[in-house]
């Protein structure tokens, strides 16, 4: 029997924090481990439209996750035969929660110096479509649309092996607000890191 088994911690502060899961099982056995999460501020563009006086503080943190349950840290380098788990969570300011909004998730790949954009899409036929990030924002494909907000948003940005992929990867995640506001919150500031990772052969 699972006892309040979907837990939500939303950190206040950017930095590294390390989550301890411990579970006791009915005869009292208890077994532990422990993951390490950034958890990044985000930035809001608005494209011309004043927000006020709206906290827009949204946090940001990813998770990579080898077969096997091996978590790696940002910037971690694994085989292209390994299969993977990369998962991008957002913690929701109060004043968005409740608001519709477009989840989006942009991949910047980099291989022999050149750079590709993808938007991830709702399709599991087609998870990616090449973005031409110059055509702004506003272009990117919805990874989950009209969704309601609320205080934690997740999406498992792939999950598999990248075979014959090699290359560095950053993904970038945020949402597009459906209130007319313009007012799109991401990831992709100095002050924010993407989830990092590199695919080696």
């Amino acid at each position: 029997m699972l006892s309040d088994s979907v837990q939500v911690k939303v950190f206040n502060v950017p930095g590294k924090y390390t989550i301890w899961l411990t579970v006791t099982d009915s005869t009292g056995q208890t077994d532990e481990t422990s993951q390490t999460v950034t958890v990044s501020q985000g930035s809001t563009s608005n494209f011309g439209f004043s927000l006020g006086n709206v906290d827009n503080s949204t946090f940001f943190y990813g998770n990579i996750v080898l077969s096997g349950g091996v978590d790696l840290e940002n910037n971690s380098s694994f085989s292209q035969d390994q299969i993977v788990k990369v998962t991008a969570t957002m913690a929701i300011p109060e004043a968005f929660i409740g608001k519709p909004a477009d989840i989006l998730v942009a991949v910047l790949y980099v291989v022999d110096g050149k750079a590709q954009w993808f938007a991830k899409t709702e399709s599991t036929a087609v998870p990616f479509i090449a973005w031409n990030s110059a055509s702004g924002l506003s272009t990117l494909a919805t990874a989950k649309a009209a969704t309601t907000l609320t205080n934690v948003e997740e999406i498992v940005v792939l999950t598999g092996h990248l075979e014959g992929l090699p290359g560095n990867y950053n993904v970038y995640m945020g949402y597009s607000l459906l209130d007319g506001s313009n007012t799109i919150v991401h990831n992709a500031v100095s002050t924010a890191n993407p989830i990092t990772f590199k695919v080696v052969e």
